[in-house]
């Protein structure tokens, strides 16, 4: 009775990879020229880790929002200016 419970218990919806467009977040391993790092993305339904490729380099720990999203977990993100100075 619990497995067919769980089976048809209700879930949110599921973001779309277009849903993560111009999502903003925190990185958590820092991206090289050509290879992958982690950003942690702030969601509605909650953080989502995702791989993430920049073109700049960014430290751990930098505010960063979504510029293209290639697919549901790989983003290209860059430095998101808080302040508004027009420096990252």
């Amino acid at each position: 009775r619990l497995s067919r419970a769980a089976m048809h218990m209700p879930t949110g919806p599921t973001d779309a990879a277009a849903d993560l467009l111009a999502s903003f977040g925190r990185v958590v391993t820092p991206p090289a020229l050509g290879r992958f790092g982690e950003v942690l993305l702030d969601r509605p339904a909650g953080p989502v880790k995702v791989a993430c490729l920049s073109d700049e380099e960014l430290p751990a720990g930098t505010a960063v929002i979504v510029v293209d999203v290639t697919s549901s977990t790989l983003v290209t993100v860059t430095a998101f200016d808080e302040m508004g100075t027009g420096q990252p």
